[in-house]
């Protein structure tokens, strides 16, 4: 199995340069896959504003169908901020990891969307393309599969893809399990202080924060109301 190195990869980095908090991932999405419209304004200068607020990283949405995202939104927010992006989309093909390369630092691979095969393949080729390959499960027999496949940097996503229902407590528990020498992550349902307070009780070195951040009138308070001390 291989692997991408620190030295390597910007993303990977935070998780070993950042002590005694969770890795604060930023999301910037135009709409929610319910429709619902969550920023109108400036792109770019969203992306600017997360970064001074003080997220380590950014995940842009590149999907157009379902979140109103693009690529086009991915390369305008890497040329205008530092730190590392997560591209998410449904990534199935090489070709989407290939298109990734100089645009992200990580890319999103989801379990339920990929065979097992193909899944262990892509993580492969975006470490040989230097991309660090973040894999999102719902439940256990996803955590079981990803870690299968090779995955060592696990999300966790308390969103049920199908309903779109946060199922918090459940994500706990498969936080709670992903195995030593992987790092977990937890995704969505994330919004105040003590969500975060328990994901790093259960073992995330890091978290995503979607809506509850890009709804927010004062980006500088909610990033200081999610740091975990």
């Amino acid at each position: 199995m291989l692997e991408v190195k620190q030295s390597e990869n910007q993303f990977l980095k935070l998780f070993y340069t950042i002590k005694n908090r969770p890795v604060i991932i930023g999301e910037i999405k135009p709409r929610s896959p319910s429709g619902e419209i969550l920023f109108e304004g400036d792109f770019i200068k969203l992306a600017k504003t997360y970064e001074k607020a003080g997220v380590d990283a950014i995940s842009v949405l590149t999907d157009r169908q379902t979140f109103g995202g693009s690529i086009e939104l991915l390369n305008e927010i890497r040329r205008n901020v530092k730190i590392p992006l997560l591209r998410k989309d449904f990534i199935v093909r090489e070709s989407q990891l290939i298109e990734s390369v100089n645009r992200a630092d990580a890319v999103l691979l989801i379990v339920k969307l990929l065979s097992k095969n193909n899944l262990s393949n892509l993580i492969n080729f975006s470490y040989r393309l230097k991309l660090l390959p973040i894999v999102e499960v719902t439940n256990m027999r996803e955590l079981n599969c990803a870690i299968k496949a090779g995955a060592k940097i696990i999300g966790v996503n308390s969103r049920d893809l199908v309903t779109l229902k946060i199922y918090y407590d459940k994500a706990l528990k498969t936080l709670n399990s992903v195995p030593k020498g992987s790092i977990p992550l937890l995704f969505s349902g994330i919004s105040t202080r003590e969500n975060v307070t328990n994901a790093v009780k259960n073992g995330a070195k890091g978290i995503l924060v979607g809506s509850s951040l890009i709804k927010s009138k004062n980006k500088n308070k909610k990033v200081k109301e999610l740091m975990y001390d």
